[in-house]
């Protein structure tokens, strides 16, 4: 993200907010690779962005966890249910 979209497409001054999912619930179930969440985490909290995590199809212990953020171990700043 800093290297490609912040650089090329969107300087990271001008996002207000970053929303993803932590399992990807469209065409199949496939979580995010370890490294992917925190990392995104980090560049939100650098860059004063705020991390949404859309946890519709993983949250409410759909993934064993109540949040499938836990199992990343970072905290979004606003959860979608």
């Amino acid at each position: 993200i800093e290297n490609i979209v912040f650089k090329t497409t969107t300087p990271a001054e001008e996002v207000a907010a970053i929303v993803v999912e932590a399992v990807q619930g469209a065409g199949g179930y496939f979580p995010s690779p370890a490294s992917f969440l925190p990392e995104l985490r980090r560049i939100c909290n650098e860059n004063g962005i705020i991390l949404i995590i859309d946890e519709i199809h993983s949250g409410m212990g759909r993934t064993g966890k109540m949040f499938a953020t836990q199992y990343y171990d970072i905290e979004p700043d606003i959860i979608c249910l």
